[in-house]
């Protein structure tokens, strides 16, 4: 066959094949296709290899790790101006909770001086009032009062335990009883006319618990 016959032969088979291609756009896909897979099959089909992506962690900086923010402790103490106070009332006294049983007053500066029983102790304690200037025409004398948390009654009776409840939720027994003003009989007196409505202050020295007085809260219901 001459060269001029060949290239004759060769145009008319690759215009042929383009005119199939656009006739027959889907015939001619799924041959590509079937005629793919068996070349495959013929050397040897070789599994295309998975590729594997993990996200890259954040470099951490050096140093203590990120805590939890605390809350700040419950305040067990505020301070009261030495004018308000009174014999009979609690402040406290060398880092003790104490009830006032005198006062006395310099008569050339001013300041207060108290005497007090330790409320756990029954120790005699004495201490002078705080004095401060925060301006110059200003003197300011404070004494430290502890702070009293309220616990629910929920039993009180003669013969009966004394059950409280905190502000969480826990369950207290045991806890002591000043003893001055008959204080319990009074507190199991509002409770059988009041069930549900008392509450008893309570005040700490960082060890034990007191019940030093009560009161009873609007809304009473039966238990």
């Amino acid at each position: 066959m001459s060269s001029h016959s060949e290239r004759h032969h060769h145009h008319a088979e690759f215009f042929g094949k383009k005119v199939d291609e656009f006739f027959h756009p889907i015939e001619t896909a799924q041959k590509k296709i079937a005629k793919s897979y068996y070349a495959k099959s013929q050397n040897g089909y070789a599994p295309v290899e998975t590729i594997t992506i993990t996200k890259k962690q954040p470099v951490r900086s050096f140093g203590p790790p990120p805590t939890a923010p605390v809350a700040p402790p419950a305040q067990t103490d505020f301070s009261i101006p030495c004018h308000l106070l009174r014999v009979g009332d609690l402040v406290i006294l060398q880092k003790r909770p104490t009830q006032i049983i005198r006062i006395t007053t310099s008569a050339a500066t001013g300041q207060h001086r108290y005497l007090g029983v330790d409320l756990f102790t029954h120790k005699l304690i004495e201490e002078n009032c705080v004095v401060s200037h925060p301006s110059p025409s200003v003197v300011l004398h404070t004494m430290l009062t502890p702070a009293f948390k309220q616990y629910k009654v929920i039993q009180a009776g003669e013969d009966i335990p004394l059950y409280l409840q905190t502000e969480a939720g826990e369950l207290k027994t045991g806890v002591a009883v000043v003893a001055q003003g008959d204080l319990t009989k009074k507190i199991n007196d509002a409770f059988g006319n009041s069930p549900g409505a008392v509450r008893v202050l309570v005040i700490s020295d960082g060890t034990q618990e007191l019940i030093v007085d009560f009161k009873r809260v609007h809304g009473d219901y039966k238990l």
